[in-house]
């Protein structure tokens, strides 16, 4: 299963709200509050992060896939 590691900031000056599906049990998180100026990051099952409301404002400062794929050294 792929997931997605997310850096995100509520740039709201209310409350902002986002769902997604957590990327270590696969349960659903929903409502999820982000206060604002708040920076969260949250490891999701890949494109499962959802912004609510219309919440266009909450940046997604970094994301990357998880876990990575690069091969680690046997040495």
């Amino acid at each position: 299963m792929s997931g997605e590691k997310y850096i995100i900031r509520n740039d709201n000056t209310t409350n902002a709200f986002f769902n997604y599906q957590r990327y270590d049990n696969q349960l659903w998180q929903y409502q999820i509050q982000l206060s604002p100026g708040q920076t969260r990051t949250i490891w999701a099952v890949k494109d499962t992060f959802i912004p609510t409301f219309g919440n266009l404002k909450i940046t997604i400062l970094d994301s990357y896939p998880f876990p990575t794929s690069t091969p680690t050294s046997t040495n």
